[in-house]
């Protein structure tokens, strides 16, 4: 087993991958400053690699679920969980994405209004800045759907 726990990021790395050339049964454990070198480390060879910053989030979220009285063998299985997954979920922040209807919740005491532009419309292959349908009417266009393509904030699209 090796353990680098040194403060040179490219040293770090080095040694990492020298070790693994030099044993592929080697096993190294990495401790990082930056949760953003824990991938690049796992790929030179590092088997685990830890990161500072995500053991202070580990013990800020375990003094918080003790604070709470969570059962201290529940805490523990859940830092578990997160190291055996290399900090996963630490790692990979995900904010959820909305369709327009769920955003356009935000929207309920606006006005809106819907406009079918055919071949026949004067707007028919004019683009929104064109058109100047905010300046002429103060209106903005959210979106536009043409046949099943639905494309929200336009921009200066033609319709």
């Amino acid at each position: 087993m090796l353990v680098i726990a040194i403060s040179d990021p490219a040293s770090t790395r080095r040694i990492v991958q020298i070790a693994r050339e030099g044993n592929p049964r080697l096993y190294i454990i990495v401790r990082t400053r930056y949760a953003s070198e824990v991938e690049d480390l796992v790929k030179l060879g590092a088997n685990e690699v830890i990161p500072e910053e995500f053991e202070t989030s580990i013990e800020i979220f375990a003094k918080v679920l003790h604070h709470y009285q969570v059962p201290r063998n529940l805490i523990t299985e859940q830092i578990e969980k997160i190291r055996n997954r290399s900090y996963e979920v630490l790692r990979k922040v995900e904010v959820p994405v909305k369709s327009l209807p769920e955003k356009c919740e935000i929207f309920l005491d606006i006005d809106t209004e819907t406009y079918l532009i055919n071949e026949y419309t004067l707007a028919s292959g004019r683009s929104i800045k064109d058109l100047q349908i905010r300046s002429r009417t103060g209106a903005t266009v959210v979106a536009v759907r043409r046949g099943e393509e639905f494309i929200p904030s336009p921009g200066m699209l033609s319709i």
